[in-house]
C-alpha cells in the first residue's frame, strides 16, 4: 500500500482527570500529539517518531480500571467544555462497575450528547446502556477483549494459545446485537500484524502500554494502612494512584524477552517492545487500525505538577 492510499487513524488522548486538561487548554484546536504528551509528563523516549505527524482528534475521559475514578458531574462538564475548546470528539471511558459504581455513572450519562461514545468494560453496563441510553454509542473496552497478555512470556508460541476475541465471527455477531461496531484492544507480547485485522469491526489500539490484569484490591492505596487492614477491597481511597506507581520486577528475568512492567492503582501494566510497536505501525499502514489511544495522565511517568 502506498502512502497516498493509507488512511491516517484518529488520535485519542486518554485522561483520567479534568485537571490534566488545564495543561493543554492554551494550545490550538486539534493540538499536536507530541506536545500534549510532553506537557503531560510522558518521557520523549517512549514516544515513537511516527507520533510527530499526528494531531489529537479525540479525548477519552475517565478510567477503565477503577470505579473510584469515575468523574464527578462537575469534572465531566469541565472536561466536555475543554474538549470543545480544543475541538476534540469526546468519549466517556468506564470501568467494571458495582451497583454503587453504576449509580455514580447514571448521573453522568444523561449529560452526554446523543451519539457520544461510551467505552464499556462491563457487560452489565453495556446492557443498561442499550436499554436506558440508546442514544449513546457503546464501544467495547479492552477489558472485555480477552487475550493472553503476560509480560513474562518467553516466546510467541505461548501467545498463540489464545486468539483475540475480536477475530471471532461469533463474538462479532454477538456485539452487533448491541449495535457495537468498534472495539478496543491491547497489543499482546510477540504481536503480529495479523492480530490487528478485525474487519468489519473498527479497531482502537492502546499504546504505549498494555494491561496484564486488574483487581479490586489496590496495592498503592494499602501502603499506609496497618497490616491487618492491607489489601482489602473496601479500604478508604485517597486516589493515591494519581500520584504513585511502582515498578515490578522478578529475580532471574530474561532481559531479552521479558517486558518492562509496573503497577498503578489496582492494575498491572507492561510497556510495548520495539517489535510490538513495529506490528502496530504495519497495521496502521494496512488501514486496520482506525484509532490510536495514547496514555495521557495515568502512566508510569506521570507526576502531579
Amino acid at each position: 500500500m502506498t502512502k497516498s492510499q493509507m488512511t491516517y487513524p484518529e488520535i485519542a488522548l486518554a485522561l483520567t482527570t479534568a485537571k490534566s486538561l488545564d495543561k493543554l487548554c492554551d494550545l490550538e484546536p486539534n493540538p499536536p500529539l507530541s506536545e500534549c504528551l510532553r506537557r503531560l509528563g510522558c518521557s520523549p523516549e517512549k514516544t515513537d517518531v511516527q507520533t510527530q505527524q499526528y494531531q489529537v482528534t479525540h479525548l477519552h475521559f475517565g478510567n477503565e480500571f477503577c470505579e473510584r475514578l469515575i468523574p464527578t458531574l462537575k469534572e465531566l462538564m469541565r472536561a466536555q467544555s475543554k474538549a470543545k475548546q480544543l475541538k476534540l470528539e469526546f468519549s466517556l471511558v468506564t470501568p467494571m462497575l458495582t451497583d454503587s459504581g453504576f449509580r455514580l455513572l447514571e448521573r453522568l450519562l444523561p449529560q452526554l450528547d446523543a451519539g457520544t461514545e461510551v467505552v464499556v468494560n462491563d457487560w452489565g453496563t453495556l446492557e443498561r446502556l442499550r436499554l436506558n441510553f440508546p442514544m449513546l454509542n457503546p464501544v467495547l473496552g479492552r477489558l472485555l477483549n480477552k487475550a493472553i497478555k503476560d509480560p513474562r512470556l518467553p516466546s510467541g508460541q505461548w501467545a498463540k494459545l489464545h486468539i483475540f476475541d475480536n477475530q471471532s465471527k461469533h463474538f462479532q455477531d454477538f456485539l452487533a446485537r448491541f449495535s457495537i461496531d468498534r472495539l478496543e484492544m491491547d497489543v499482546p507480547p510477540f504481536a503480529t500484524v495479523m492480530q490487528f485485522k478485525s474487519d468489519p469491526m473498527k479497531l482502537s489500539v492502546h499504546l504505549p502500554y498494555g494491561y496484564t490484569f486488574k483487581g479490586r484490591m489496590c496495592r498503592i492505596g494499602s501502603s499506609g494502612l496497618k497490616d491487618d487492614a492491607k489489601f482489602a477491597a473496601a479500604h478508604a481511597c485517597h486516589k493515591e494512584c494519581l500520584t504513585y506507581w511502582v515498578q515490578t520486577t522478578r529475580p532471574h528475568a530474561n532481559a531479552e524477552t521479558e517486558l518492562y512492567s509496573f503497577q498503578r492503582g489496582n492494575t498491572q501494566f507492561y510497556e510495548h517492545s520495539d517489535s510490538m510497536k513495529t506490528a502496530i505501525w504495519q497495521a496502521v499502514q494496512n488501514n486496520w487500525i482506525s484509532k490510536l489511544v495514547f496514555a495521557g495522565d495515568w502512566h508510569e511517568n506521570n507526576h502531579p505538577a
